[in-house]
């Protein structure tokens, strides 16, 4: 018999985790970016499960690698990705601070 181990992964945990950065601007919008268009791809999957517009974007950095952004509002992960609204709600604060 052979156990078959099962994954279940939460759009949170995607957006947590894929990005390889996020910025917040202090406007409150987000940013989210990888190198990875897998990891991209499972990034809007999270998104259009969560129902949550975005802007997409890719450019190339300073050691030209592409890289794919994804631009959103904090407020709208608050919800379904409380973690992550959290954490970037705290950037968000800080860039008004100074």
């Amino acid at each position: 018999m052979v156990m078959r181990k099962i994954i279940e992964l939460t759009p949170e945990w995607v957006l947590e985790k894929l990005p390889d950065t996020s910025y917040a601007d202090g406007e409150g919008k987000i940013s989210l970016c990888t190198g990875s268009l897998t990891n991209a791809d499972f990034i809007e999957l999270a998104l259009d499960t969560l129902n949550i517009s975005y802007e997409t974007y890719d450019f190339v950095d300073d050691g030209d690698e592409l890289v794919f952004g994804f631009d959103l509002r904090i407020e709208d992960i608050k919800e379904e990705c409380p973690t992550l609204h959290k954490r970037m709600g705290c950037i968000h604060k800080n860039l008004l601070k100074n």
